[in-house]
């Protein structure tokens, strides 16, 4: 009896825990306290070779604040994080100024380099980060002379250049960063390579589950593909207000009818996920050219014709539905070409009549 009790309450709490929606994991994220103290200026990194200037620059400020936080990460590893808030940090600059003139060591070459993990969680292991490892700068250097140029590091993945000549790269958005300035010199008849200690940033979103759902909804404008069907750039009209959020926590589904009243969902997962669309067709049956995630969502029905309602689900850092929104009702019919035919046709006619009359006119005249 008590197997049966145990087995009951469990199969329970697993319901309980299909039905609240998407999972996410817990965080161990940062909020500034009262104790915490805000600052704009970041320490220098030095080892006497070289040095490392870094400059935060805000989105609306001069300077980015920011507050550090001592992590241990799952793996045991003691990190000491910039932390600031991706609403307010649009840029970071970094000055490399070397020290090598006096210097008996023969210098050989240079790179700096970032890798990222896009995770609101500081307890991530640092070896996880490889979304981007990439160099931002490297070169050989020559009799001991470098002159390495300025790097300004944007964190918008969407980030617009106006000014090309200057060393640029773009980040991830939110997420964790480790920059790392690392070089090579020649002593004692052998290559040695030599890495100044990795710094960490922590670029935070918005809080999820403390903004306002008030007046929430979908907004749109159109564009059309070459078959004349309408395309539609679907965002919420609060756009501004979770713009800096984890897109993961904003969902977008559609769901309508073809010209053929036959039912259509976009995503396989939409279709499994949910009973009612068992024997609906799928818009996508591939991967999305991107995720249906975040603020905004581009919906193209893939020269399907018909009539489609959109939502937006936004779900709170726990995975519970939060509050959803639907649009008006869109329409992907083809718009019929206009035929500027009968307006050739039409001139031509009338050309060919007002000619004959003044020709049967000439004619006549000529005749008497």
């Amino acid at each position: 009896m008590r197997k049966k009790i145990f087995g009951f309450l469990v199969l329970s709490l697993l319901l309980l825990v299909l039905s609240v929606g998407p999972v996410f994991s817990q965080t161990t994220n940062f909020v500034y306290a009262e104790n915490d103290e805000q600052t704009t200026t970041i320490p220098d990194l030095t080892n006497g070779d070289f040095t490392i200037k870094i400059e935060s620059t805000g989105r609306k400020t001069e300077h980015a604040t920011y507050v550090t936080h001592n992590v241990t990460t799952l793996t045991g590893q003691d990190v000491l994080y910039y932390c600031f808030n991706w609403k307010d940090l649009q840029f970071f600059t970094f000055k490399f100024v070397a020290n090598l003139g006096s210097s008996t060591k023969e210098y050989r070459s240079y790179q700096f380099v970032v890798s990222t993990k896009q995770t609101e969680d500081m307890e991530t292991p640092t070896e996880s980060f490889t979304e981007d490892a990439l160099p931002l700068l490297s070169g050989d250097i020559v009799n001991n002379g470098i002159n390495i140029p300025n790097l300004l590091y944007y964190i918008d993945s969407t980030a617009q250049f106006n000014d090309s000549s200057r060393n640029r790269a773009k980040g991830h958005d939110f997420g964790l960063y480790k920059f790392d300035f690392q070089y090579s010199f020649f002593e004692d008849d052998e290559i040695h390579q030599v890495t100044m200690g990795c710094i960490y940033f922590a670029v935070m979103p918005e809080d999820i589950d403390t903004i306002p759902t008030d007046g929430l909804a979908i907004r749109y404008s159109v564009s059309s593909s070459n078959e004349l069907m309408n395309v539609y750039n679907l965002y919420v009209s609060a756009e501004s207000s979770y713009k800096y959020v984890n897109p993961a926590y904003i969902k977008w589904e559609v769901v309508g009818k073809d010209k053929n009243n036959v039912n259509y969902v976009l995503t396989e997962e939409m279709k499994q996920g949910n009973p009612l669309y068992t024997n609906y067709h799928v818009i996508y049956s591939s991967q999305l050219p991107t995720d249906p995630i975040g603020p905004t969502f581009t919906f193209d029905s893939l020269g399907i014709e018909g009539l489609w309602k959109a939502s937006c689900i936004i779900y709170t850092t726990s995975g519970v539905e939060k509050t959803r929104v639907e649009s008006a009702e869109l329409s992907t019919y083809r718009t019929p070409h206009k035929s500027y035919l009968w307006l050739i046709l039409s001139a031509s006619l009338g050309t060919l009549l007002v000619g004959g009359g003044i020709f049967l006119v000439i004619y006549k005249k000529k005749k008497n």
